[in-house]
This record gives structure tokens, sequence and C-alpha cells, in this order.
């Protein structure tokens, strides 16, 4: 079993444990010491604080540490909010692969509501221009949303973290972990945006009942590209298709290999299908000759002309000019941004205005590189006008890909993996942070940082947990604020 389904399988042991007669709201509250998990998952020791760190770097456990645990590096753990929204995640996912069946609303729905509710509450008789600028008590918000206090303090908590609301807090707010709490400007403008994206779902939807459009549009576009693959094989030579062969050669994950196969079952598309015995669903299949009419363009549905053989070289090869070009004229505009006497020098501009050799090399020679800043990735991650999968593509579109990211340093500290992780903040938003993380060897560069200044380093987006990016493998470029 890899390190990884260890991962899953600890986190849902906690955010799934539920002692026999308590009341089901206190599931997934409870701490655990290392014997019990160990015991309880028949996991070594050592594996076990591999995995409670990994999970302690994700955010989603919460761990107490002392002397005397031996042979455990830890005295407790306990998933957090944001453990309690993944395992649900995790196992809804399990459930959309093994039945059609939805499952329940989980944690992240249930903060959405919430949200919603706090940044369009608008009191009787107040003007307009009030709506959503009230405070509310956790007994209000119960009331309002029909929500156990646990349950509430984990959205509370989801939502604070992401800059969407902010607290008040004093003693004896049990059961609820807060005083009072309002939503941000920031979390206004979530709201906002996602009205607009129901509202954007909503006409489309009946856009396509009104003019009967094919229910296959809806994919993503990395379905849709999957979905003309299989179109054109199946025109060719009408195969037996077989799910590890199309996952591959479309590049699909489990979850959106299974979301299209069942919406062609639906339509009618799939001819056969065979299921081995503990196979996994669309191990193997055939489609009908409906498919190519149905996504092919009509006067062609095996296109055979030049461009129908080669548009993907011609697509690749622009690709690859686009690249080319982006880097040429980030270098240009790089060593030209200090020519114009009436700039102001600014912060940000002063950073930028030198570029070290170790970045030009980066520049030039890691094919991974992406010149997007920090404030350009915070724009977009915060962009209200974008749809959900607009979001989640441009999210997606940056993993394991190098950045260059000027920030200022908020926090350095040593894991007890033996990493340095230092947290930096955008220089004009100190909510907006990102989790750096360097090897040991590197300790002699870091111990010069000091709290406040201003850095540029390297390395690869690995994760982006809730809105805090996860960079891997970083270096130091320069200190901009010596």
């Amino acid at each position: 079993m890899s390190i990884q389904e260890d991962v899953s399988r600890l986190l849902l042991h906690m955010a799934e444990y539920l002692e026999e007669g308590q009341d089901e709201s206190l599931r997934g509250h409870y701490s655990f010491n290392g014997k019990e998990l160990a015991d309880a998952l028949t996991m070594a020791p050592s594996r076990l604080d591999d995995v409670v760190e990994i999970l302690e770097s994700k955010g989603y456990v919460k761990v107490r540490r002392g002397s005397g645990t031996r042979p455990f590096g830890f005295a407790a753990v306990s998933p957090t909010s944001h453990g309690r929204a993944e395992a649900e995640r995790i196992r809804a996912e399990e459930k959309e692969l093994e039945t059609t069946e939805e499952p329940r609303q989980g944690i992240q729905e249930d903060a959405s509501r919430l949200l919603l509710h706090m940044a369009e509450y608008l009191s009787e008789g107040h003007d307009e221009s009030t709506r959503g600028h009230y405070d509310f008590n956790g007994q209000e918000l119960a009331d309002a949303l029909t929500m156990a206090p646990t349950r509430l303090n984990d959205c509370v908590e989801i939502l604070k973290d992401r800059g969407y609301v902010e607290t008040v807090d004093w003693l004896d707010t049990g059961p609820f972990g807060f005083g009072e709490v309002s939503a941000t400007p920031r979390g206004r403008a979530k709201a906002e945006r996602m009205r607009a994206e129901e509202k954007e779902s909503e006409t489309a939807e009946e856009s396509r009942q009104g003019s009967g459009k094919n229910p296959l549009s809806s994919l993503n576009t990395k379905q849709q590209q999957a979905l003309r693959w299989l179109a054109t094989q199946q025109a060719e030579s009408n195969p037996l298709f077989e799910r590890d062969n199309v996952m591959r050669e479309t590049g699909l994950s489990d979850g959106e290999f299974v979301q299209l196969l069942k919406l062609l079952e639906q339509e009618g598309h799939v001819h056969d299908m065979v299921q081995i015995d503990g196979g996994k669903y669309g191990e193997a299949f055939m489609l009908k000759d409906t498919i190519s009419a149905a996504v092919l363009p009509k006067d062609s549905p095996n296109d055979n002309t030049w461009w129908g053989r080669y548009h993907n070289h011609v697509y690749g090869a622009f690709s690859i000019v686009s690249v080319v070009l982006a880097v040429f004229f980030f270098l240009v505009q790089s060593r030209g941004c200090g020519n114009s006497a009436d700039r102001a020098p600014s912060r940000e501009r002063r950073a930028s205005a030198s570029v070290t050799p170790e970045e030009l090399k980066i520049i030039s020679e890691d094919d991974t590189y992406s010149p997007i800043s920090l404030k350009q990735f915070f724009e977009k991650f915060y962009d209200s006008s974008l749809t959900e999968l607009q979001h989640d593509e441009f999210v997606n579109s940056l993993n394991d890909r190098r950045v260059v990211w000027e920030g200022v340093v908020k926090s350095v500290k040593p894991e007890r993996s033996g990493e340095l992780t230092v947290v930096i903040h955008s220089p004009d938003d100190n909510h907006e942070k990102v989790f750096l993380k360097f090897d040991n060897k590197l300790k002699e560069d870091l111990l010069g940082i000091k709290l406040g200044q201003q850095i540029r380093a390297t390395g690869i987006v690995s994760d982006i947990i809730v809105d805090a990016p996860f960079v891997r493998h970083c270096q130091i470029l320069k200190v901009l604020d010596p």
C-alpha cells in the first residue's frame, strides 16, 4: 500500500470516528494518541509518523507534541475542519465511482450556504447598502441554517482561513467556537461570484433544454478532447476500448473517465460493457456508430484531409512558438523596466528591476517554468468573473510548474521532516499566503532572513490547499529588502 493510500486511510479513520452512543454531531471531533491509531490501522510507528506529518503539512490535522511519546513523534492528533472536509470529498468521489446516487451535502457546500446567508442578509427596514454587513452569533446561524454547532464551527473556520469571514472571540461561547462572525469584503465578493455562477448555470441549462443542445457539451475541456478521440477511434476501427488505455491516451482522471462514460451510457452511445469480476467500472466497452455523428463534424465524421490529420501538430507548433515569445518578451521587459524616469519607484517595481543570473537560467532552461507572478496568481484566483470550471482549470494548470515569486516573509521555521518552511504573503495583502519548502541543506541561506523582508524565491508548485499555494524544492534568488 502506498503512503498516499495510508494518508487517506488515516484521515478517513479520524474524520469518520464516532464513539458508541455519542451524538452524530461529534463524529470526527476526537483526539487520538499514536498507539490508538497504530492498533486501529495496523501501521508501524515510523509509517504513522510520516503519514501524520504529511497530513499536518496540508493543514488536515492538528498535532500536539510532547516528551515521553516514543516510539511515536507526537502526543495527540486530531482532524481539522479542512481535514474533515477533505475526508468527505474522498468519500464522495468513492461513492461517485460506485453508484449513481447523489452524495450527501458536504462541509464545503454547508460553508457556501453559510457565506451566502451572511453576505446576502438584510434586516427588515434597513437600507440596501447594509446588506451583508451584519454580525451574527452562533445560535442565530445554527437556527437559520438548521446546522449543528460542531458543523457550524467547521464552516466558520474554513471561511475564516480563506479570508471570507472574520470573528470576534471571547470566553464562554460554547458550544460555538466564536463569539460573533461577519462577512468580509472578500467574502461578499465571493458570494456574488457564486450567485453569478448559479445564474449562468441555470441560464445555460434553460438554453440547452430549449435548443436541444447536446448534453455532451457540458463536459470539461479534457473530457471533450477525450470524447473526440473516442469518436475518431470508433469511426476508424470500432475497437474494444480498455479503461486503462483510454485514460493513458487521453489523460483523464478516474472521476473524469467515469463521468464521461456514464454520460455516454445515458445518451445511448455505449454498445456493450464488459465488467470483469472485481474490476472497475468501464474496464472494457464498445461504442455505437452514433457517437461519430454526435461528436465529429457532420460533413466529415472521420476527417482524412491534411488539416484533419495534422491540425494537432500545427497547434503544438504554435504553442511552442508562443512559449518562446513569452520568454523573450519577459526578458526584454525585465531588462528594460527601469528605463522610464517617470515611473513610480514602488516596492513591487523596485523588486522587479533586477533579474538574477539564476532566474535568467531558470526562464531559459526549465520547460516547466510559468511566468505568472504572485500578484497575478491571486488576482486570477479571486477573479469573480471566472466560472468554477475556469477557476479549477487555472489552479490545475499550475501543478508541477516552476514559479518565481516575490513576497514578504511572515515566518521561517524548521519541520520535523528536516524541511524548512518559509511563509510569505503578497506585498499587497497579508491574507494571501504562500508556503515555501526548502531542503535542510539551504539552512545557511535562511538564517539571514528576517521577518518583514521581501524576497524573491523559486520552486515547484506542488499543491494549493484552500487558497494557499505550497511550493517545494525552493531556493532564494534575491533578498529585496536587505
